[in-house]
């Protein structure tokens, strides 16, 4: 059992966890945003590998968008609004992540 409860331990006290998932604000938008145009896209008639892809490309590319018209492309703005660099970094990988996690939810249940 104590490897279990120091892996237990790790996770608890991850960066990406705190950072990414638990105190991240706009996480549940990245998540519905990912699921809606997954499943708009499988409704259309996607292929959904393809839209898979799309949804995974669109959330990069707006993490992109965020830094650019949130920060005006500037690390000082991140710093500013998120408090630091690497807190930032997390809610980036988090929100990725979030959109990922759904879109593979979502493809259990269309493919079961």
């Amino acid at each position: 059992m104590s490897w279990f409860t120091d892996l237990a331990k790790k996770i608890r006290n991850s960066k990406l966890i705190d950072m990414g998932f638990c105190r991240n604000q706009w996480l549940w938008f990245h998540i519905f945003a990912g699921a809606l145009l997954f499943n708009i896209l499988v409704a259309c008639g996607v292929v959904w590998t393809t839209a898979m892809w799309i949804t995974f490309a669109v959330a990069i590319f707006w993490e992109f968008v965020e830094f650019f018209v949130e920060n005006g492309g500037k690390w000082e703005n991140v710093k500013k609004n998120y408090g630091s660099i690497e807190k930032w970094k997390y809610d980036t990988i988090g929100d990725v992540l979030g959109v990922v996690l759904i879109v593979l939810i979502t493809l259990i249940g269309i493919l079961l």
